[in-house]
């Protein structure tokens, strides 16, 4: 595999990205930017994508979903210092388009998981504030938000939500 086995190295989500209904893995190495896909046969490494390289670590993979319903993978991104989000329409694994999501500046909320919430065919977005245990839900039409969803909070901050992202 193309990925060297160093500390900088870190898987940061699964998805789908060539179409063969198999998981793949998504990995990302903060300290050169570099972001690299490993497409595998069932558990069987079969071969490596290396994507745009993101130089600026504050840029993280939070999440891989389906937003644009081509039903292949694309990948959800959030600056952790400036609250920007953004999302890289994937073709395949090549990067087809990014688009900005609105942004959300109060650092305490954190990006929990993808799914598609309301089954309308597009992943949507589970959010968890660390500071008072709100979570919520942002319903995507595509990489539109059309909606929120408030969900019961947890205000014990021991509980992390953990799931596929």
């Amino acid at each position: 595999p193309s990925v060297p086995p160093d500390a900088g190295w870190q898987i940061d989500g699964t998805g789908d990205f060539n179409g063969d209904r198999k998981p793949d893995i998504l990995w990302r190495n903060l300290q050169t930017g570099a972001n690299v896909i490993w497409l595998l046969n069932g558990t069987a490494f079969a071969s490596s994508v290396t994507l745009t390289p993101v130089p600026n670590p504050d840029w993280r993979i939070v999440g891989s979903g389906y937003f644009n319903g081509d039903g292949g993978s694309d990948i959800l991104w959030r600056n952790v210092t400036t609250g920007q989000n953004t999302v890289w329409l994937m073709n395949g694994t090549a990067l087809s388009s990014t688009t900005a999501l609105p942004a959300v500046t109060d650092l305490a909320w954190d990006i929990s998981g993808v799914g598609d919430y309301n089954s309308d065919g597009h992943s949507d977005i589970l959010w968890r504030n660390s500071t008072t245990g709100q979570n919520v839900v942002w319903l995507m039409n595509g990489t539109t938000l059309s909606s929120t969803a408030t969900l019961t909070s947890v205000p014990d901050l021991s509980w992390d939500i953990r799931g596929p992202r």
